[in-house]
């Protein structure tokens, strides 16, 4: 009777785990798979030019280059890609951003008032950014995955030394067991936007998705305009301009005289702008020939003034210095005479005989 299954038969050896013969291999095409998410992110950087094929593939778009529907869907979600690649964004982190621009494109198409947009887009906010503790049960079945990991590597190791004795003992070389790997469980963070990353994400959508709602809704809600794709490029009109009325239409001579006038007219008025121009320059050269000898007079007078005042200063200089002479010459001649009379009364008082 074969053995159950997830079970061994008692002193069987157990077999290895199966592993995929490629573990390179790109995930499955899923714009709600977090590994896809993360190889989208990864081409970013090293093949942006694949970037917008894998997209279309994941979303069955088929060729979005002919279908414009599609293209600016690929587009819009390329963008979306493009901010969390610049921001580092991880592969759960990008996926949550992701949903949380579709949610919003859907309002947007839906043509949803703004005001409700807003809120959506804040309470996003509002939930991402705010610091949210580790859960506790989180942090226990952490440990319990450490510990149990750590119990599993030394339990190994020691099998494996025991084999190896034993074999050693026999004269036989030691032949390393597979070690069975135990499934873990991944244990998801919750998403928690940075102060940087909630400006960033502001600008970029409103000056995106909320600037552009208009294009959006009108691209996505409204209906399909005659535009095909077969060799040539069909644009259709609703509605036809209204047809000019025949009364109004002239004949050959007189749209010849019309278009004559019309030039006669059109050489007028540049003739007069030409005079008006001419006229306004002139008056500009007179204006500035006028200040010119305007301020030419001045520094004459100031220099007349100048000479003038120059004038008066010395006149009142050599006043002065006459003056100065007079009384130098006075003083001088009375001293003379004080002196002289001095030398008479010396003279009186002496002897006459000498």
């Amino acid at each position: 009777m074969p053995p159950k299954k997830g079970k061994q038969r008692k002193g069987s050896t157990p077999s290895p785990p199966s592993t995929p013969t490629n573990d390179n291999r790109p995930p499955n095409p899923d714009m709600s798979s977090v590994p896809f998410i993360a190889h989208l992110l990864q081409l970013m950087n090293e093949d942006i030019e694949a970037v917008s094929p894998k997209i279309a593939a994941a979303m069955n778009l088929g060729d979005y280059n002919i279908d414009l529907r599609s293209s600016i869907t690929v587009d819009f979600i390329f963008e979306n890609l493009a901010f969390a690649a610049e921001h580092n964004f991880s592969g759960h982190k990008a996926l949550t951003f992701l949903q949380d621009m579709e949610t919003l494109r859907k309002l947007v198409v839906d043509e949803h008032p703004t005001s409700e947009i807003n809120a959506t887009f804040k309470a996003q906010l509002m939930e991402r950014a705010k610091d949210i503790p580790p859960d506790p049960a989180v942090l226990r079945r952490q440990a319990e995955l450490a510990a149990k990991k750590a119990r599993q590597e030394a339990l190994a190791e020691e099998a494996l030394r025991d084999s190896k004795k034993d074999k050693h003992k026999k004269g036989q070389q030691p032949k390393e067991q597979p070690v069975e790997k135990k499934p873990t469980i991944e244990i998801v963070e919750p998403v928690i936007y940075t102060l940087q990353e909630v400006t960033d994400m502001v600008e970029f959508v409103s000056q995106g998705i909320l600037q552009h709602s208009k294009l959006y809704s009108y691209c996505f809600a409204g209906p399909t305009r005659g535009i095909e794709f077969a060799g040539t490029l069909l644009v259709f009109c609703e509605t036809c301009m209204a047809p000019i009325s025949l009364n109004k239409a002239r004949t050959e001579t007189q749209y010849v005289e019309w278009l004559a006038a019309q030039r006669l007219q059109e050489q007028a008025e540049e003739e007069k702008r030409k005079e008006e121009e001419e006229a306004r320059r002139e008056q500009e050269r007179k204006a500035k020939a006028l200040k010119e000898a305007q301020l030419q007079k001045e520094k004459e007078e100031a220099a007349e003034m100048a000479d003038h005042q120059l004038c008066i200063s010395n006149k009142e200089a050599e006043g002065i210095i006459q003056a100065i002479g007079k009384d130098i010459t006075s003083t001088t001649k009375k001293k003379q005479e004080d002196i002289l009379a001095r030398i008479m009364a010396i003279e009186d008082r002496l002897p006459k005989s000498l």
